[in-house]
């Protein structure tokens, strides 16, 4: 998933985290070379690619590595996520939405780094009346989404 500014998305499942790789610092052509990584003392990672003149930086954008579900309101790199399985991104405000798969719903990320639940309430009970809030309603593992058109569509595993 890339944003408008050239940073990758991705879900890191087996840590329970969302990362981004940013755009090269000194961007240069695409290499078959070896890949070479690192960290600095702040936990930050770097990967790159020898012949290459590129150097990525990854970070961790939402999860704390707890494979739980917790944490709105506050900063998304403090909160739980569980099993984040996709992610979608609408360009035009710069939200990320990941699906906490394992935790029945669906988080949204903002530009400024704080997360909160928009569908999904963490259970996979199947409920028979009308829905009037997202969050009221249940997910049985969320592994799918896609934003289109201002609308984000969700694929769940079941009922």
């Amino acid at each position: 998933m890339f944003a408008h500014n050239n940073s990758q998305y991705f879900p890191d499942t087996a840590n329970n985290r969302v990362r981004a790789i940013g755009a090269p610092y000194y961007a240069g052509p695409a290499s078959t070379g070896r890949v070479s990584t690192g960290f600095a003392s702040t936990g930050t990672a770097f990967a790159g690619t020898t012949g290459a003149t590129g150097i990525n930086v990854v970070t961790t954008v939402a999860g704390n590595g707890t494979g739980a579900s917790g944490g709105d309101g506050g900063l998304a790199t403090a909160a739980a996520i569980y099993q984040p399985w996709a992610v979608a991104l609408d360009d035009t405000t710069g939200n990320l939405y990941i699906s906490d798969c394992w935790g029945h719903r669906v988080r949204l990320v903002t530009p400024n780094g704080f997360i909160s639940t928009v569908a999904g309430n963490g259970t996979t009970l199947s409920a028979y009346y009308s829905v009037v809030n997202a969050t009221w309603g249940t997910l049985f593992n969320p592994a799918g989404l896609a934003f289109c058109n201002n609308t984000l569509y969700i694929a769940s595993q079941g009922a």
